[in-house]
């Protein structure tokens, strides 16, 4: 997959020289969080690019604390949310925790840093955390969507031969997503991507243009046979999917914040939906029969 990285690349054009700012908080309402995980590894049968969603949903005390609700649903529908854990923002000291359902509270960002500071930070995949130590190389601001924002970089090393670079964006997270701040890359396997925020539905940041909502697996990649069963028309009041014989076919409509918009389980020879409603922009239409999935983009003007 051929990605562009715009904390690098077209960020980097950016870069202001900014001696003070008001601090942009992470934790904003209505913010979602939409984040691609991928492996790789030499038996390609096994890998794989998931799109997991991260939305704050409620408030909630525990002991003392006062956190944020946050939920998740890592499947290829877009459904099931389910409560990940908790996190809070100190905005006074511009730091951010995060408590999962069985751990204590560690730090996740701290924004108030300076170049040749030392960060203890946990590795949530591998529990690891004091004996990797995270250093601030650089401190600049950078532009998105016409807001300047603070972008922090962290160098992350075990050895004088192990390490990595990783982005936190203030407002924004990290470039390896809202829990994958610490060690993106440092180890093989399994690696993250912010892919976009949206708040309150407006998109607030994007990694580049393949999109939101990315889902490649062995069995729900694009299927040429499949898709070639089935033709999809657009007319001024509804999609319109028409398939080649007369067996059932799943449906489902996602907008590309990886929102299921629609769902038809059992369609025989044509589905219809209704399109009244939705906004000017890119939808996916997802159309399963049986194990096989195929994927067609349409667009609604």
């Amino acid at each position: 997959m051929k990605t562009k990285n715009l904390f690098l690349s077209f960020l980097s054009c950016c870069v202001l020289q900014v001696n003070a700012q008001t601090y942009m908080p992470l934790l904003m309402p209505g913010n979602q969080w939409n984040v691609m995980h991928s492996f790789r590894t030499t038996a390609h049968e096994y890998n794989y690019d998931k799109t997991e969603q991260l939305k704050i949903v409620g408030d909630t005390t525990i002991g003392i604390i006062n956190y944020k609700k946050l939920f998740f649903t890592d499947n290829e529908f877009g459904d099931n949310w389910a409560l990940k854990g908790f996190i809070r923002e100190d905005v006074k000291e511009r730091k951010v925790y995060y408590k999962s359902l069985t751990s204590d509270e560690v730090l996740l960002y701290s924004f108030n840093v300076e170049v040749g500071d030392t960060i203890e930070l946990f590795d949530f995949r591998l529990g690891i955390g004091a004996d990797v130590y995270n250093i601030v190389e650089a401190v600049d601001y950078i532009t998105i969507n016409n807001n300047i924002h603070k972008r922090v970089t962290i160098r992350s090393r075990i050895d004088d031969f192990l390490s990595s670079l990783q982005y936190w964006v203030e407002g924004i997270g990290g470039e390896a997503g809202l829990l994958t701040s610490s060690l993106p890359r440092l180890y093989g396997g399994t690696t993250g991507h912010l892919l976009c925020l949206y708040r309150n539905d407006s998109l607030i940041y994007k990694r580049n243009d393949e999109g939101c909502f990315i889902w490649n697996t062995i069995t729900s990649i694009f299927n040429t046979k499949l898709e070639k069963e089935i033709d999809v028309f657009v007319s001024n009041h509804n999609i319109v999917i028409v398939f080649s014989d007369s067996q059932a076919y799943s449906v489902r409509l996602f907008d590309m914040q990886g929102r299921l918009l629609y769902h038809k389980s059992k369609c025989i020879n044509i589905c219809e939906i209704d399109k009244t409603n939705l906004k000017t922009g890119v939808y996916l239409i997802s159309v399963q029969k049986g194990n096989d999935i195929a994927i067609k983009r349409i667009l609604i003007k």
